[in-house]
C-alpha cells in the first residue's frame, strides 16, 4: 500500500501493487497493481471492498468536488504525462476513459510527484520532476471544467512539496533552496530563497511553514513579518509538519530515534511531544542513494517517512514508515 485517501462518504480508497511497474516486460503481466475502496456500513457494521485492477501501480491521489478520482502514474519510456481518472467511483470498466493525456512528453521513470486538488478553482496542482537532477521540475495548472492546461511552469530543481491558500499556490524547490509562489489570479511567480533543503509546508493561520531539511529548522512566511527561522531544538533531519490549527506537529529523524515535536506560534516555542528509540540509521533525503537517483524521497517514491494525521476528537495518527509504527497521541 502506497497512499490512501477518504471520501466524502466515508469509504477509503486504497493504491496498492508490489512495485512501480515501470518495466512492463517485467512486471506488468504478474504485478498486481490496483485501488481498492473499502465501505463500512454503519448499522451492520460489514465491511465490503471492491477492488480495481489498473495497469500500473497509482501514487498520489486526489478526490474532486464530485467524488471523481484522479491519480499520478508513472510513464513507460518516452510517453506523453497523464492521469487516471475514476469519475464513477473506481468502477469504469473502460481504461481507456480513465486516461487523461497532458501535453508534456517525459521519459525518466519514476518522476510524476505531487498532485493536489483546489475545490475553489476546481484545479488540479500537478508536479513532476524534471529529465536530470539539473533540470527544473514542471508546474502544471490543469482546470477539470475546461479540461486544459492553464499554466505549465518550471518551478525549481526537486519539488517536495506543495501547499496553497485562496490567492497563492507555493511549492519547496528542495535542491534550489527556494519557495515558488505562483499567484492564482496572474500566474504571476516570486521565488523566496529559504535555508538548505526546504522539504515540507504547511499553512497556519495565514502564515506558511516550511521545514529546512538540512539546517534542522523550521521557517515561518507572513506577509506582515517577513521570514523568521527557528532552530529545531534537538538533531537530526525533519521531514514532516502538520497544522492542526493551533499548533504545528513535527518530525524529525536522527541515527538513534525520532523526535514527535510541537511548535507553537503564540510564544515561538518547541515542545517534545515523545521520542521513539530506534536504529534508523542514515535518513537524509539529500543523497542519490534512491530508486533511479530522484533525490527528496526514500527509495522508491517514499515521499515522506512520516504522515500524519487528526481524527475527529482531535488525537494525532503519525505512522512512521521505518520502524513501522503507528503513533496515536492524545493532547
Amino acid at each position: 500500500i502506497n497512499n490512501a485517501l477518504a471520501s466524502p462518504t466515508g469509504d477509503i480508497y486504497v493504491s496498492y501493487g508490489p512495485h512501480q511497474s515501470y518495466w512492463p516486460v517485467v512486471y506488468i503481466w504478474a504485478a498486481k497493481n490496483g485501488i481498492m475502496s473499502i465501505r463500512f456500513d454503519a448499522d451492520t457494521g460489514a465491511i465490503r471492498f471492491y477492488d480495481r485492477r489498473i495497469p500500473r501501480m497509482a501514487h498520489q491521489m486526489v478526490l474532486d468536488k464530485t467524488g471523481a478520482l484522479f491519480a499520478l502514474q508513472n510513464n513507460w519510456g518516452l510517453e506523453k504525462q497523464f492521469l487516471i481518472s475514476f469519475p464513477d467511483e473506481i468502477r469504469v470498466p473502460n481504461l481507456d476513459q480513465m486516461r487523461i493525456e497532458l501535453e508534456d512528453p517525459f521519459q525518466r521513470e519514476t518522476t510524476p510527484r505531487l498532485l493536489k486538488y483546489d475545490p475553489d478553482k476546481h484545479w488540479l496542482y500537478i508536479v513532476r520532476l524534471g529529465e536530470t537532477d539539473e533540470e527544473p521540475a514542471l508546474l502544471q495548472v490543469y482546470d477539470l471544467s475546461s479540461k486544459r492546461i492553464l499554466l505549465t511552469y518550471p518551478v525549481g530543481l526537486t519539488p517536495t512539496d506543495l501547499v496553497f491558500d485562496e490567492k497563492t499556490i507555493y511549492i519547496a524547490n528542495f535542491d534550489s533552496n527556494t519557495i515558488a509562489a505562483v499567484a492564482k489570479a496572474d500566474f504571476s511567480v516570486q521565488k523566496i530563497k529559504t535555508g538548505q533543503k526546504p522539504f515540507k509546508l504547511a499553512l497556519l493561520n495565514n502564515v506558511l511553514y516550511g521545514l529546512n531539511h538540512n539546517d534542522n529548522s523550521l521557517l515561518a512566511l507572513s506577509g506582515e513579518a517577513g521570514m523568521k527561522t527557528y532552530s529545531l531544538p534537538f538533531p537530526g533531519k525533519p521531514d514532516s509538519l502538520f497544522g492542526t490549527g493551533q499548533e504545528l506537529i513535527i518530525t524529525s529523524h536522527s541515527a538513534e530515534a525520532l523526535y514527535l515535536l510541537s511548535f507553537r506560534p503564540a510564544d515561538a516555542s518547541f515542545s517534545l511531544v515523545h521520542k521513539e528509540g530506534y536504529p534508523y540509521g542514515e535518513t537524509t533525503l539529500d543523497t542519490d542513494n534512491s530508486a533511479f537517483y530522484l533525490r527528496g524521497q526514500f527509495g522508491d517514491g517514499i515521499f515522506e517517512l512520516n504522515q500524519i494525521n487528526q481524527d475527529k476528537k482531535g488525537r494525532l495518527w503519525i505512522t512512521d514508515y521505518l520502524s513501522g509504527k503507528l503513533f496515536i497521541i492524545s493532547r
